[in-house]
């Protein structure tokens, strides 16, 4: 990215907010990219057969099995 510079070698107020304005919605945009990429990881990894999102349905069917067999002993 460039500054678009006048022939007597000045840049313009506009051309500078332009520019810091491509800039910050860059940035901005690199950073949605980012977060959304570890949330995809995360979400992943909770959902695989070592995730969380398993062990914690495993764990909660183990609790309702015990429940039930000491409810109908």
């Amino acid at each position: 990215m460039r500054l678009k510079v006048r022939e007597d070698r000045v840049v313009e107020r506009g051309e500078i907010i332009r520019v810091v304005r491509e800039l910050m919605v860059r940035e901005k945009g690199n950073v949605i990219k980012s977060i959304v990429k570890e949330l995809k990881e995360a979400s992943v990894m909770a959902l695989s057969m070592e995730g969380s999102s398993p062990k914690a349905l495993a764990y909660i069917a183990n609790k309702w099995t015990s429940s039930v067999m000491t409810l109908s002993e």
